[in-house]
Order: structure tokens, then sequence, then C-alpha cells
């Protein structure tokens, strides 16, 4: 009977130990699995980052380079920004070149292509594209190291006879994520637009436009912008007021679009559009009937005979009989 009651003994306290041992066992196999999934999550939200680095007077905006595909291939664009003083040129082709190994083709390849615009203004924005030769592709998510060159000439002016015979060279680096060939990307376009707030007619386009804190001039673009949501928000010149905003298609409207802060939704059909701010002015430059005491031009403006004359060269304005100009 003793011998019995040993034997139950032990076995209780092997039951005992292998319970103790299978709690441990889950709560390491569970902390596994919590770091996995952490290191995953990581992973996947960072697959698509990329940097590059050219110089100070030519920032790098973005980098991509697409795996490849039977209907594009490999392709590698970049932005950058004009910030020299001077409008630059760039060859119509070979205006880059970029140094690969192991993509598109086993090895080491030089590969060229070409930028946009031709000739780049002071403070404009640069799109270049590459088509690497080959479909050797990294997968997607693979981190690259690129060298890349690019060749342009300096012009004292906006026309193409007053540039340089010399031609420079710039190189820069990247490091990249190789994105799927069907992701979608968006080129902005920034318009500023403020109005005569009476006869609707345009006065000039000065307001800054900034989406996520980076400021866009009149005119200037943002390229390789991803789908998502973008926050908008306009710093207007003196004396005008905020009216709305507008985009065009195929990105959807831009919410709310009577609210100085509001968010751009880019879809994820890619291609371009247009954001669009209006502004109206609050005193000046405007026509008021000499016949309604209680609409006067403001001590701050000048009354003219009957003409606006905007500024900046925007032209004029006749307000016409019975009524006075304020500029």
């Amino acid at each position: 009977m003793k011998k019995g009651n040993e034997n139950m003994l032990r076995a209780q306290s092997m039951l005992e130990m292998l319970s103790a041992y299978a709690w441990a066992i889950l709560i390491i196999s569970l902390f596994i699995l919590v770091i996995i999934t952490l290191t995953t999550s990581t992973t996947s939200q960072a697959q698509f980052s990329s940097e590059c680095t050219i110089g100070p007077l030519l920032p790098c905006g973005d980098v991509v380079l697409t795996n490849y595909s039977a209907k594009s291939g490999i392709v590698f664009y970049i932005s950058f920004t004009n910030d020299f003083k001077n409008p630059i040129l760039f060859p119509t082709s070979n205006a880059i070149n970029l140094s690969t190994t192991g993509v598109g083709v086993p090895g080491s390849k030089l590969n060229y292509g070409t930028c946009a615009p031709y000739l780049a203004l002071s403070g404009s924005p640069v799109l270049c594209t590459i088509s690497v030769t080959g479909s050797l592709s990294p997968p997607v998510g693979t981190t690259v190291n690129l060298l890349f060159t690019l060749s342009y000439y300096l012009c004292q002016s906006n026309s193409q006879s007053s540039c340089s015979a010399t031609l420079y060279k710039s190189t820069g680096y990247g490091s990249v994520s190789v994105a799927p060939a069907t992701i979608n990307t968006y080129t902005v376009s920034f318009m500023s637009k403020e109005v005569n707030g009476i006869t609707g007619t345009a006065v000039g386009s000065n307001a800054i436009i900034y989406m996520n804190g980076v400021p866009y001039a009149s005119g200037q673009n943002a390229m390789l912008i991803t789908p998502g949501n973008y926050n908008l928000y306009a710093a207007l010149p003196s004396s005008f007021a905020f009216n709305s905003w507008a985009s065009s298609a195929p990105a959807s409207p831009v919410l709310p679009a009577n609210s100085l802060l509001a968010v751009l939704t880019l879809n994820s059909a890619g291609g371009g559009t247009t954001v669009t701010e209006k502004s109206t002015n609050l005193a000046c430059y405007v026509c008021y009937q000499t016949s309604v005491s209680s609409l006067v031009c403001p001590s701050t403006c000048t009354k003219t005979s009957g003409t606006i004359i905007y500024p900046n060269g925007q032209g004029s304005y006749t307000c016409g009989s019975g009524w006075e100009a304020c500029t």
C-alpha cells in the first residue's frame, strides 16, 4: 500500500512539473510570436522607403526603382529641385546615367536616361527617368544602393542660347527599396489664384501652398507622390482672404473645399492632378459704385477715376461709368 502511495506521489510530481514547464514553454512561445509580429510589421511599413543625395543646389526629393514587368521593364525615377540661381539645361539624351550591379543584367552596367523639363528654371522641380536594360530584378522590398551622375549646362537666362558650352556633372547616391511595377504615383501641380472680389478678374498668383509642410509656389509640381491623404494650407499675400480649394481628376476633391486647412486625397489611380487655391482681395483693386454711400474706397487704397492698375504687371480693368476704382 505504501509503495502504491509513493508511485501516486511520483506521478503527481511529474504532472505538476510538466504543467509548470508547459506554462513556461507557452509564455516563451507567445513572447517569440510577439517579436516576430512586430519585426514583420516594421519591415512591411518600411519596405518601400528610400533616400537620395545629390548636392546642396540639387536637393533630392524622391527616388523609385520598380521591379521588372513585361509591360514597362525595370524603371528608375528620381526627382529633385534646381536650387541654382540660374536655369540649367539637360542634354536631350544621356542627361543621367545610373550604375547598377545585379539589376537588369548580372554584373555591373551603366544605364542612361532623360530629365524633364529640358530647360529647368531656378526653383523648378525636375524628374529624371531611366529604363534599365534587362529583366533581372531584385525581389520587391529589397534595398538596393545606386550611384548616378547628372549632366547639365548652366545658363544665364531662360533662353537656351545663353547656356554655357561647359558640361557640368554632379554625382548622386540613392538607397531604395524595390517597389512593385504596378505602383501608381502622382504629379501634383499647384496653382494659386488671387481675384478681384467683385469682377472676378485675376490679379495675381503669389500665394504659397503647403502640402504636408512642404511649400510650393504657383506653377511648381510635386512628383512621385504616392496615393494617400495630404494636408493642405495656403499662405496668402497681404490684403487677401481665402476663398476655396479645387482639384482635378483623377484626384478626389479637396475637403473641406472652403477651409484654409484642408485634405487632398490621392486615390490609387495615379497620374497628374492640379490643386488650385483661390483667394479674394479684401479692399484694394476693386470697383465701388459711387451711388452707394456705404461702399467707399478705404483710406489705405488709392482712388482713381475708374481704371484699376493691377500690381506685378497683371494688367488693368476699367470699372465703368458710375464706379470708382481703388488700387
